[in-house]
């Protein structure tokens, strides 16, 4: 799938400290309430509060990276990837994907990830990148299957909204 004919622009460009005040906008209007993500209210949290030197220490971790989709001047899209801080577990990257709603099924989320394996690859710490979806978000499930994502497993009752419980599943893809 190429971007859509809809996204005049797009920049995929690793995100730096002068972001900070654009990445908290865009995490407060796209992704801690967003009902469709199974991604912990602790997480944005800790991203949105980002105090100074937060952004900076996340990026100087091992293999950390946060990407952004820019399309015009906003950004439409973010990517995580966030690793331990101990030996054993630092080739395992956890990835975190952020489509703004009107920009998805055109192609930014397939360019974020392409990307981030990109990344991964060029910086040589992460070896595997795990990511787990909405058991039911399956244009989502589609998109990490046909970009070498493996299932690997189910959490049940993972994510609860508004009193229904769905499951996540897991997904993993070997970087080298």
């Amino acid at each position: 799938m190429e971007l859509s004919a809809d996204i005049l622009e797009l920049v995929i460009r690793e995100a730096t400290s002068r972001d900070k005040e654009a990445i908290k906008s865009y995490i407060a209007k796209n992704g801690r309430d967003n009902k469709t993500t199974t991604f912990g209210d602790l997480m944005w949290h800790n991203m949105i509060e980002m105090g100074d030197g937060m952004l900076e220490k996340h990026l100087s971790r091992w293999g950390n990276h946060v990407l952004l989709a820019i399309s015009g001047d906003s950004i439409i899209g973010l990517g995580i990837v966030a690793t331990s801080g101990t030996d054993k577990f630092r080739h395992i990257g956890e990835l975190t994907l952020s489509i703004k709603e009107d920009f998805w099924h055109m192609g930014v989320g397939r360019e974020l990830i392409q990307r981030t394996i990109l990344e991964c690859k060029e910086k040589g710490v992460i070896r595997k990148l795990n990511l787990r979806v909405r058991e039911d978000q399956e244009s989502c499930k589609q998109l990490y299957k046909s970009l070498g994502f493996y299932e690997e497993g189910t959490l049940s009752r993972d994510v609860c909204i508004s009193g229904m419980f769905f499951s996540s599943i897991l997904y993993g893809r070997n970087i080298d």
